[in-house]
Protein backbone atom coordinates (compact mmCIF):
# COMPACT_ATOMS: atom_id res chain seq x y z
CA UNK A 1 0.00 0.00 0.00
CA UNK A 2 1.12 3.70 -0.17
CA UNK A 3 1.75 4.13 3.58
CA UNK A 4 3.98 0.70 3.09
CA UNK A 5 6.06 2.21 0.61
CA UNK A 6 6.44 5.26 1.94
CA UNK A 7 7.82 3.86 4.52
CA UNK A 8 10.22 1.34 3.07
CA UNK A 9 11.17 4.37 0.72
CA UNK A 10 11.95 6.73 3.83
CA UNK A 11 14.46 3.25 5.17
CA UNK A 12 16.20 2.91 1.74
CA UNK A 13 16.92 6.71 1.26
CA UNK A 14 18.14 6.61 5.09
CA UNK A 15 20.59 3.95 3.88
CA UNK A 16 21.49 5.44 1.23
CA UNK A 17 22.66 8.68 3.03
CA UNK A 18 23.96 6.26 5.73
CA UNK A 19 22.12 7.80 8.30
CA UNK A 20 20.19 5.53 11.02
CA UNK A 21 16.92 5.72 13.30
CA UNK A 22 16.81 6.20 16.74
CA UNK A 23 13.14 5.60 18.31
CA UNK A 24 9.60 5.57 16.76
CA UNK A 25 8.90 2.44 18.49
CA UNK A 26 5.16 1.72 18.56
CA UNK A 27 2.85 0.25 21.27
CA UNK A 28 -1.07 -0.97 20.11
CA UNK A 29 -3.20 0.61 23.15
CA UNK A 30 -6.51 -1.27 21.81
CA UNK A 31 -8.06 -2.51 18.35
CA UNK A 32 -12.33 -1.60 17.69
CA UNK A 33 -13.75 -3.93 14.94
CA UNK A 34 -15.94 -2.03 12.43
CA UNK A 35 -17.73 -2.67 9.84
CA UNK A 36 -16.69 -3.87 6.28
CA UNK A 37 -15.49 -2.16 3.09
CA UNK A 38 -16.20 -3.74 -0.15
CA UNK A 39 -15.96 -6.91 1.14
CA UNK A 40 -12.66 -6.12 3.60
CA UNK A 41 -12.90 -6.45 7.16
CA UNK A 42 -12.36 -3.31 9.38
CA UNK A 43 -10.49 -2.50 12.38
CA UNK A 44 -9.77 0.91 13.92
CA UNK A 45 -6.56 0.33 16.04
CA UNK A 46 -5.02 3.09 18.46
CA UNK A 47 -1.36 3.37 19.54
CA UNK A 48 1.50 5.49 20.77
CA UNK A 49 4.81 6.34 19.07
CA UNK A 50 7.80 7.19 20.71
CA UNK A 51 9.94 9.88 19.05
CA UNK A 52 12.60 9.41 16.44
CA UNK A 53 15.99 10.88 15.61
CA UNK A 54 17.52 10.49 12.64
CA UNK A 55 21.17 10.08 13.19
CA UNK A 56 24.28 10.52 10.09
CA UNK A 57 27.02 8.18 9.97
CA UNK A 58 29.13 10.47 12.81
CA UNK A 59 26.10 10.04 15.36
CA UNK A 60 24.75 13.62 14.84
CA UNK A 61 21.03 14.27 14.83
CA UNK A 62 20.14 15.52 11.82
CA UNK A 63 16.10 15.13 11.66
CA UNK A 64 13.23 13.58 13.88
CA UNK A 65 10.04 13.68 14.90
CA UNK A 66 7.99 14.04 18.39
CA UNK A 67 6.25 11.80 19.62
CA UNK A 68 2.62 10.96 19.03
CA UNK A 69 -0.19 9.61 21.86
CA UNK A 70 -3.21 7.73 21.49
CA UNK A 71 -3.17 7.83 17.60
CA UNK A 72 -5.84 5.79 15.61
CA UNK A 73 -5.39 4.18 12.24
CA UNK A 74 -8.24 2.96 10.60
CA UNK A 75 -7.41 -0.04 8.36
CA UNK A 76 -8.94 -2.67 6.03
CA UNK A 77 -7.45 -6.05 5.50
CA UNK A 78 -9.12 -8.93 3.01
CA UNK A 79 -8.47 -12.67 3.43
CA UNK A 80 -6.74 -14.95 1.14
CA UNK A 81 -6.82 -18.92 1.25
CA UNK A 82 -3.50 -18.24 3.27
CA UNK A 83 -3.15 -14.94 5.12
CA UNK A 84 -4.58 -11.49 5.71
CA UNK A 85 -3.81 -8.58 3.16
CA UNK A 86 -4.12 -4.61 3.94
CA UNK A 87 -6.10 -3.13 1.14
CA UNK A 88 -6.44 0.19 2.90
CA UNK A 89 -4.79 2.31 5.91
CA UNK A 90 -6.61 5.66 6.17
CA UNK A 91 -4.30 7.61 9.30
CA UNK A 92 -6.46 9.79 11.28
CA UNK A 93 -4.87 10.98 14.99
CA UNK A 94 -7.15 10.96 17.97
CA UNK A 95 -8.43 13.82 20.10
Amino acid sequence: CVECRSAADAVDDAAHKHRHFVGDRFKIRSSTPIANRDGAAGVDVYFDVTSVDVLDSSGRVVDGLDAIHNFRERIYLQQSRTDWAVVDMIPRVSK
